[in-house]
Parts: structure tokens; sequence; C-alpha cells
């Protein structure tokens, strides 16, 4: 179950979650999508693929599921992604714990993956997070 706040409106929504927490919810990852809420299930990753569910813009509130296939020469890989978001180009980007210097991105139209290197990375550290709204980081001065 989901808990929305619209803080400029006042309002509050209760939406309930597809699988009524049949499963768990360790590897569930909120993220928004063209102005959908999108949810990312890495729990599938070792079966090869991942879901993402979508709440559809409409009075039922349903959700819709999208099967993302992994590509087979990450299968072998264990699971480490610390986090995710939606690029203006409607990439999901995902920060992967495995590669220090590249993020993988996947296109949600032409549900295709792609590598992104990230130049003067340097290779002894992590990517700890991506944020994908400006009001979420912390000023520098």
């Amino acid at each position: 179950m989901l808990n929305l706040k619209n803080v400029k409106l006042l309002n509050c929504e209760t939406i309930e979650l597809w699988n009524s927490l049949h499963e768990s919810t360790d590897y569930y990852e909120l993220i928004e999508v063209k102005g959908k809420l999108e949810v990312i299930d890495y729990g599938k990753w070792v079966g090869g693929y991942l879901d993402l569910w979508i709440l559809e813009q409409t009075p039922q509130r349903k959700w819709e599921r999208h099967i993302i296939d992994v590509p087979s020469i990450w299968n072998a890989i264990k699971l480490g992604f610390i986090s995710s978001f939606m690029a203006r180009d409607g990439e999901i980007i995902f920060g992967a714990i495995f590669k220090s210097d590249a993020c993988l991105c996947y296109d949600v139209t032409r549900k295709s993956w792609r590598e992104l290197k990230i130049m003067g990375h340097p290779k002894e550290n992590d990517i700890k997070g991506i944020y994908s709204y400006v009001e979420s980081l912390v000023p520098l001065r």
C-alpha cells in the first residue's frame, strides 16, 4: 500500500499495490516516469528480468506490468543496484554497484539497454546515489 500526499493541495490518497503484499517489498523502488508513478521490482533480477509496474492515470488506478529483459551478459552479476531515476529523454538510469565508472540505461520506448560511461570518475569510488530532482540536493555553500 502506498500513501500519496500532495502538500500543495493538502490531499492524501492510499493506493493498493498489485500484489496485496503477498511478496516481499524489499526490492521495490519508486520512480516517476513521464508524470506517472512507477515501481521497479528488482526481485526478479535472478530470473533474467525486472518488473516495471506503472500506475495508470485512470479512475480505477490500476497497476500495469511491463517486463524488462536483462541482457544475458548481466544475468550472472549479483544484484547491486542502489538507485534509479528517469532521465529527460525517457530512459531509466540505474546506478550499479558492480561498475564504479558506469551507469546502465534502459530506454522504455525502444526497450533497449546501453551502458553510460562516467569519464573521470575515480575507480576506487562507487556511485552512492542518483538524484533526479534539484530540490533533493544539498547546497554546496
